[in-house]
């Protein structure tokens, strides 16, 4: 690496670079990049000097306190033995590091000896290197198992490590102090601004509140609370404020002071896609509208071929601490080579989480929109529809993961008031996953799958049978292009059948690079055709932000269809294409 010293000469400022490398430790290549990265980061801060004699000073200052440096990163790395000097070369700078033996593990033991249960459960082992980050790890580790089944107040775990002469064989010792049992007080929730007093109702806020007064005390369920306070998205922090002793019979109040974050947001967002055209996208959010965290969004999206209106107010604790509220309305126009339709609707879901990845949703949606398809026929139609979805999502992020699935299945049955459709039943199952196979390299997988039970199709509203191709669904396809045609136009169907799969790199910290391959069918028939797939395949770039990709790909269909396809589609946006 160089170092970087400015000159204030004067006749104005120039810079020296200086290359510092480390030789030795060849045999472990791990511990040499370690101590490498220690190097860089000590000698990477530019200094500025007014002299030659300050300038060298400086330097060499630098020089000798990184011997220290890099002696305790090898200590960190087991090497207790090791010895580090300094050269100077025709590169640069050489630190030279003789790392002697590594020291070992010979014993664990703790004090007092009743906690030795304990040890099996932690992941330090004689035999192993002594590593310091790992003793630290048994300790914290120690620390929340003996936590769990205790109801003690004053809980201190520390550590001592003895070793030989020749440090090639150390004994590490915990020794574990725990005070009388205590048990929760009252819980008190104040504001570091005073003006912020009841900027949350305190009957939300108790609600996150997983013990009662007078239960066992244990720190852990009040990180948990902490934890669920900041993923609110109302506070920016939340400190504890514990006495420094047990109150009379061992009682522990608990003061949560909140410092709260803005409740309101606006966001905007722009696509193109060859197929659609261009796309804006407005939102504003309140995440506070009513005091108890109800979270209000309105979302306009206006693009060539829709304009929608949605507003959406979730209410969490509905009923019960695992289930939340959420009720929408929605107004749209739409005008593809498929149909035109404008429509409004209203509706509300039930959500409650099962567990921490697992939830269901039941609810029902009404929906009055009138519907002109290509032939030039026109209706009316009242939908009424019960929803049920069942959701799995473990992924890391939502707009660019690396590891974890995303599972939905979806059921809707249809009744038209007007009689205009028979009825017809709606199911839609959707999966992604993705595997990091190295820190810059995702692999990401789509398939959806899709069924309409009921009469033929031209008897089902347009705005309800399957459509596939464009941005979101096949890329290298048009918008709606894939499936059933009439005069050359789309007229969906009742089976939707799609698969993606997506190669991503991550070629510098800033930029990336993509490449795909998508399928899809749509049938008139229950069952999608799998031997009559539409594939296409392309390339896209990604420009990371701190808010999520941004994404531009190009693709092209691998089987066009004479007349009907174009040579490639453009799609840019925000967010991964899955």
């Amino acid at each position: 690496m160089q170092i970087s010293v400015a000159h204030a000469w004067p006749f104005g400022w120039f810079e020296e670079k200086k290359d510092y490398s480390v030789e030795g430790l060849d045999q472990d290549e791990e511990t040499k990049a370690y101590v490498q990265n220690i190097l860089n980061d000590r000698m990477s801060q530019d200094i500025e000097v007014n002299t030659e004699d300050e300038r060298q000073q400086a330097i060499a200052y630098n020089e000798r306190l990184v011997i220290d440096d890099l002696r305790r990163a090898m200590q960190a790395k087991g090497y207790y033995n090791s010895s580090v000097t300094y050269r100077e070369s025709e590169e640069g700078g050489v630190y030279s590091i003789e790392s002697g033996m590594q020291t070992i593990i010979e014993r664990i033991q703790v004090d007092p000896s009743s906690y030795e249960t304990y040890l099996e459960k932690i992941d330090l082992q004689q035999g192993e290197v002594l590593v310091a980050q790992d003793v630290l790890s048994a300790q914290s580790a120690l620390y929340k198992l003996i936590q769990k089944e205790s109801c003690s107040f004053d809980l201190d775990v520390r550590h001592k490590v003895l070793a030989d002469s020749s440090v090639k064989n150390a004994q590490v010792e915990f020794h574990i102090e725990e005070g009388a049992p205590a048990s929760f007080g009252p819980v008190k929730f104040s504001y570091k601004d005073s003006e912020a007093k009841g900027f949350v109702k305190d009957s939300y806020l108790k609600k996150l509140v997983t013990w009662q007064e007078g239960d066992c005390f244990q720190n852990q369920k009040i990180d948990s609370l902490r934890g669920k306070l900041l993923a609110t998205g109302l506070f920016s922090r939340a400190d504890v404020k514990l006495p420094e002793i047990a109150g009379q019979g061992g009682s522990i109040p608990v003061e949560i002071i909140l410092q709260p974050k803005a409740q309101r947001s606006v966001k905007a967002g722009l696509s193109y896609y060859t197929d659609e055209g261009v796309g804006i996208a407005l939102g504003w959010e309140h995440r506070n509208f009513f005091g108890s965290a109800e979270k209000f969004n309105a979302d306009l999206d206006l693009s060539t071929l829709e304009q929608r209106l949605d507003l959406t107010l979730g209410k969490p604790f509905f009923m019960r601490k695992d289930q939340s509220l959420s009720l929408n309305l929605f107004i749209a126009r739409e005008d593809t080579d498929a149909f035109e339709q404008f429509g409004t609707g209203t509706g509300f879901e039930i959500k409650r989480n099962i567990n921490k990845r697992l939830s269901a949703t039941l609810g029902a949606d009404i929906e009055l929109t009138r519907i002109k398809e290509d032939n030039g026929e026109e209706e009316t139609y009242g939908l009424f529809s019960p929803v049920a979805s069942v959701l799995y999502d473990s992924r890391n992020n939502n707009l660019d993961p690396t590891k974890g699935w995303l599972l939905r299945l979806r059921t809707e049955p249809y009744i038209d008031a007007f009689g205009e459709s028979a009825p017809f039943v709606k199911s839609v199952f959707r999966g992604q996953t993705y595997y990091a196979v190295h820190d810059r390299v995702t692999l990401a997988g789509r398939v959806a799958l899709g069924v309409i039970a009921g009469e033929e199709s031209a008897d089902i509203p347009a705005t309800k049978r399957f459509f596939a191709g464009g941005g979101g669904s096949v890329r290298g396809f048009g918008y709606q292009e894939i499936g059933p045609q009439e005069d050359n136009d789309p007229v969906g169907g009742r089976s939707l059948v799609e698969f993606s799969g997506e190669a991503r790199f991550k070629i510098m910290d800033k930029f990336g690079a993509v490449a795909f391959v998508d399928a899809g069918d749509v049938d008139e028939n229950t069952m999608p055709k799998l031997n009559d797939l539409s594939i296409g395949a392309g390339l896209g770039a990604r420009y990371y932000t701190d808010f999520g990709p941004l994404r531009f790909d190009v693709g092209v269909p691998l089987n066009k269809r004479d007349n009907l396809d174009d040579n490639f589609q453009i799609y840019i946006s925000i967010g991964q294409a899955f």
